[in-house]
């Protein structure tokens, strides 16, 4: 029992760094810029890189669970390294992220679909999504194993399941990853507009709509393979 929660760890703790990497190379700045519809100040750009790295790297509640458990102060700059955010990403996951068979579809699963996704319309861009997600069962089939005793029909079930689920990825409502990482987006680009320019009056539906468009973005890229 050890054992295998053992090696659940040190899968989390590679994923934490690859996600970590993918946000590393992730340029916040330009969607910001068009944003705004104007250049920042280039004293302004890696500030505002480094607070969306900051924020994206794992969730709020993680690092408070980290911090508690190992009696550390997050006022602490040394405290708050990288490699602190890397172990609670690991080792203490949000109370909100669903556990259960790998079959089943939950929001890290949906998070994935969307990369899945991206990928494979990078691959085709002329595709609808009816053939894309039956591209995306071929290309992924570890993700999207068929069923003991499936025939030809499987794959015409599997694209229009996977095609079906895309939407439910694409809703905040059910991806729960989703929404938080709307509004971790959505948090700092208010916070960065305000820096920039106190009386900026944010306009909320384009916001949202930027927030959601960077967060299905940003998913995409944390999962690529």
């Amino acid at each position: 029992m050890a054992t295998k929660k053992t090696e659940t760890v040190q899968a989390r703790f590679q994923l934490a760094i690859k996600t970590y990497k993918q946000a590393r190379d992730f340029d916040y700045v330009a969607p910001l810029e068009g944003f705004l519809d104007r250049k920042l100040p280039e004293s302004e750009c890696a500030r505002i890189q480094k607070s969306f790295l900051k924020e994206t790297i794992c969730s709020p509640e993680s690092l408070k669970l980290a911090f508690k458990a190992a009696h550390l102060d997050p006022q602490d700059p040394l405290d708050r390294e990288i490699l602190l955010r890397l172990f609670a990403a690991a080792h203490f996951s949000s109370k909100r992220e669903t556990r259960g068979a790998k079959t089943k579809w939950t929001p890290e699963r949906w998070s994935q679909l969307l990369s899945d996704y991206n990928q494979v319309k990078k691959d085709n861009p002329n595709l609808k999504d009816e053939q894309l997600c039956k591209e995306i069962v071929k290309r992924f089939p570890s993700r999207y194993p068929k069923p003991p005793g499936s025939g030809r029909e499987f794959a015409k079930d599997s694209g229009a399941t996977v095609r079906r689920n895309l939407a439910y990825a694409r809703d905040p409502s059910k991806n729960t990853l989703l929404a938080e990482s709307i509004k971790i987006v959505a948090d700092t680009l208010k916070t960065a507009i305000h820096r920039l320019d106190p009386n900026f009056d944010v306009p909320i539906q384009k916001l949202n709509e930027k927030s959601k468009s960077l967060a299905i973005e940003w998913l995409s890229k944390a999962r690529e393979a």
